[in-house]
């Protein structure tokens, strides 16, 4: 299986970065994050995160994957230091 050599991941204001359950994290843990092939479908995604919580203030990194196949990313705040929010629609 041909592995992309970059990939795209989403970033908020507190440097914590989109996960695949929607939830922001440090990074620490390359595996579990949120990556998009394509620079457009990143930006769908974080168009959605924006229209849930307009107080977003996100972005979207391009980043080569390890040797693992895991974004390679600057690991920002530790979890246990900034709570994690859960994206989630908002009435």
């Amino acid at each position: 299986m041909h592995v992309s050599a970059t990939v795209f991941v989403i970033c908020n204001q507190h440097q914590q970065y989109l996960d695949k359950h929607n939830q922001w994290v440090s990074g620490k843990d390359g595996q579990q994050l949120y990556r998009a092939r394509h620079h457009d479908e990143a930006l769908n995604t974080l168009i959605e995160l924006n229209a849930r919580d307009i107080n977003l203030r996100g972005r979207i990194i391009e980043t080569r994957l390890d040797d693992r196949g895991r974004p390679d990313v600057t690991v920002g705040a530790d979890d246990s230091e900034q709570p994690a929010a859960t994206v989630t629609d908002q009435d």
